[in-house]
């Protein structure tokens, strides 16, 4: 058994007793109901903390931020307050990425595949898109009886389960908890969705501090090197 196969066992397996084990022919009945709160809940944003692995240091990075989902536009914006502000997006062509008050740079989906297949399964998630899901990746599927449930998806595509060969998605009801994903190198990531909310005024109103602040910084550095 490979590092990433036990990994993914490993992951899959550290929880709560499960009752029920679905193969993906009976998530949509199933998940899709589980979901549906999420998809009723469409536009809120929501708060989250993410524990990330760096080469930089031993203890891993925590970047806390914002999730939005547009149903109209089907497009899900990741904002990123904490470390350093800064917006990624996806929508149904292509990846935006923009930091501080930066330029917005796109590429289409294919570009960044692995990605693209996180926050497409972020964006189906929070819009009960199980027939998005079912694309991408195959999936199980296990519940428990105090509606705790757990969610593998393992890429449909060889190359990208290379890359990234699990997400696991962990909830309560009909809303997600916390969203583990696997790398290929063994690296795991984990992003924790918290239970308050906030708007999107205040993810922006944190891009525009972030760009004020490089201003000011570009503005003494000025100063400094003038005669």
């Amino acid at each position: 058994m490979n590092r990433s196969r036990r990994l993914l066992t490993g992951l899959f397996a550290a929880g709560l007793p499960f009752l029920a084990v679905l193969p993906v022919t009976g998530l949509a009945a199933t998940l899709e109901k589980r979901l549906a709160g999420l998809a009723g809940e469409a536009g809120r944003v929501l708060a989250f903390e993410e524990q990330r692995a760096s080469g930089l240091t031993r203890e891993p990075v925590t970047v806390r931020g914002r999730l939005e989902w547009d149903p109209e536009a089907e497009i899900l914006t990741k904002w990123v307050d904490e470390p350093r502000p800064a917006r990624l997006a996806i929508t149904p062509t292509q990846l935006e990425a923009q930091a501080g008050q930066g330029r917005t740079r796109r590429m289409p989906l294919d570009r960044r595949p692995e990605l693209a297949a996180l926050l497409g399964g972020i964006r189906a998630l929070l819009s009960g898109d199980v027939a998005a899901l079912e694309s991408t990746f195959t999936a199980d599927y296990l519940e428990g009886e105090d509606a705790a449930w757990v969610l593998r998806l393992v890429p449909l595509d060889r190359g990208l389960a290379e890359r990234l060969p699990l997400l696991e998605v962990r909830g309560e009801g009909d809303e997600v908890r916390t969203i583990d994903t696997l790398r290929g190198d063994g690296a795991r990531e984990r992003m924790t969705l918290l239970a308050e909310s906030a708007s999107e005024a205040d993810s922006q109103s944190a891009l525009d501090t972030a760009g004020e602040a490089d201003e000011a910084q570009e503005s003494g550095a000025s100063r400094d090197d003038a005669p």
